[in-house]
């Protein structure tokens, strides 16, 4: 390039003869440019499939449908601890301890467990102070439809009894679930 030429590479089969023409040059970097532009348009189309399958594998990991025989067995006395079970909350101090972020249903639920009763009341929550007490500790699920996963999974918990709806947006632990999520410790 230094001496004001550049060295094109040779598109032309073997056996030809003649020195590929700057029509050639255009027409094949216009082929690779358009085959560049598919590959990049299919690998955007796969990591939104990527995100969505991710979003979904941490939505329902410990759903029962996706639930595995090795989770459905109860574990023996000599292993059985708080902690591994299905229904234990553990606290920020053991989750940390693990140093994996909890599944989004434990990581909702410690949130309202860390909230104190008010009178004896649970206290009524917006799903946006959920959001940012998920944030605060890192336990955010990924990717841009965050807010959503979250919004869905509170839903869910309403569903199966573990939250109540007081009003539009707003949940509350219901009452039975302080104690019995964590083994009778309330923090």
């Amino acid at each position: 390039m230094a001496s004001g030429h550049a060295t094109l590479p040779h598109t032309m089969t073997p056996g030809q003869n003649r020195s590929p023409l700057p029509s050639d040059y255009e027409d094949r970097i216009s082929e690779l440019e358009q085959t560049i532009a598919e590959l990049e348009e299919r690998l955007v189309r796969s990591r939104r499939q990527l995100e969505w399958w991710q979003q979904g594998r941490e939505l329902f990991a410990d759903s029962e449908a996706g639930a595995t025989p090795e989770a459905d067995t109860e574990p023996s006395d000599e292993t059985a601890s708080p902690i591994n079970r299905a229904d234990f909350v553990p606290t920020v101090d053991e989750i940390r301890a693990t140093g994996a972020k909890p599944k989004l249903r434990h990581a909702v639920l410690r949130v309202f467990l860390d909230f104190p009763t008010r009178n004896g009341h649970e206290p009524s929550v917006a799903a946006g102070i959920i959001i940012d007490e998920l944030t605060r500790h890192g336990w955010m699920p990924g990717g841009k439809n965050a807010d959503n996963i979250v919004r869905h999974m509170l839903r869910e918990l309403a569903k199966k009894g573990q939250l109540r709806r007081p009003s539009y947006g707003r949940y509350a632990l219901a009452p039975s679930v302080r104690g019995s999520l964590t083994n009778g410790d309330s923090t």
